[in-house]
């Protein structure tokens, strides 16, 4: 609300000019009284005018924004003043604007680059997770078969610690005997002892594979950490026929890391493709008509969406440039060098599984 206050005063001037007698030198005097006293008068009086506004106005947008780049806009606004004590004054309109772009952010390649890397983000999760399975299958696997080999070494060194124990006794007889020199009783201790040694080692490796295979399973047992394994007698070993061209060949159509190589490098390539727009002017073909309405009263201002006298429309052509464009060019050699560091990881995987 708006408040407007006009004080207004007006007064007369005093002209005292030379007199002949004190008749008239009084009389002036008491004429200058009178003008003062009404001077004073016309100060007390309030000559306030006071105007008031208060004032409304909104409005609704509405966009959308197609696949080829096409936007789409609807808009309405209102607006109302009271305004005392003069006249009220309202207004209303209506518009509705087609925009299509020509050069830059034109095409469903270009707009459709965001929507594309994110599938191609999410392809790569699930080809990640994939590959984590796939190892973790892997690792359970030769876990298992290197704790069931620690268990065979350690059989191997239990009797090899035995045969060490018969040895050092029978080099002991004979040292009692007199068929043997003390030279033979330390040298059969000392095999001993090396034999031991192996068997504490091997005994360190069956806690270790154990210990390994159990952080890959995770099983849900109380103690966890005192869980043995005992691995079942191991299969007699098949020869398998592999044909190294087709393994060659399903490896470069399943493996889940030549996927994820292959899905960044078409990210790149899309970052590419956007880097390359964006160094495009945009020109924008617009299109709009709308309607509008004014009146002293509310109501008057909706007579846009009924009467259409005061309609407006227009068609043309947008164009906005750079000058320079030095961001868009490093993002744009930044893409290409991304997409050649893409392809190059894409053939070392190949290489790496070939």
């Amino acid at each position: 609300k708006r408040i407007t206050t006009e004080n207004t005063t007006s007064f007369s001037s005093l002209n005292s000019g030379a007199s002949s007698g004190d008749g008239s030198s009084l009389s002036d005097l008491f004429s200058a009284l009178q003008t003062i006293q009404s001077f004073a008068a016309q100060l007390g009086q309030d000559n306030t005018t006071t105007s008031q506004s208060a004032q409304t106005s909104g409005g609704v947008s509405v966009s959308q924004r197609f696949e080829t780049g096409t936007s789409l806009t609807v808009a309405t606004d209102y607006a109302g003043a009271n305004n005392s004590p003069s006249n009220d004054a309202y207004s209303g309109g209506w518009s509705v604007e087609l925009r299509q772009p020509l050069l830059r952010g034109g095409g469903r390649d270009t707009n459709l680059i965001t929507v594309r890397q994110a599938r191609n983000d999410v392809a790569s999760s699930i080809h990640g997770l994939r590959q984590q399975v796939i190892t973790t299958v892997r690792d359970v696997e030769l876990t298992y078969w290197d704790l069931a080999l620690a268990r065979e070494i350690r059989k191997i060194n239990e009797v090899a610690v035995s045969l060490a124990d018969e040895q050092m006794r029978l080099n002991e007889d004979l040292m009692n005997a007199g068929r043997a020199v003390e030279a033979d009783v330390l040298s059969a201790k000392a095999e001993r002892a090396t034999r031991q040694a192996d068997l504490s080692d091997a005994q360190a490796q069956i806690e270790d594979r154990n210990l390994a295979l159990i952080r890959l399973l995770n099983p849900d047992k109380p103690d966890v950490w005192h869980l043995m394994f005992e691995p079942e007698a191991a299969p007699e070993p098949e020869p398998i026929n592999a044909d190294a061209e087709s393994s060659v060949a399903l490896a470069m159509d399943y493996r889940p890391e030549l996927a994820q190589a292959r899905l960044n490098l078409a990210n790149a390539e899309l970052s590419t493709n956007r880097a390359r727009n964006d160094l495009l002017p945009r020109v924008d073909v617009v299109a709009s008509y709308g309607g509008g309405a004014n009146g002293d009263h509310g109501s008057e201002a909706w007579d846009h969406f009924s009467d259409g006298h005061d309609e407006s429309y227009g068609i043309g052509i947008e164009v906005e440039t750079a000058l320079y464009r030095r961001a868009e060019k490093a993002r744009l050699l930044r893409s290409r060098l991304q997409e050649t560091q893409g392809a190059r990881q894409v053939a070392d995987t190949e290489q790496s599984i070939e």
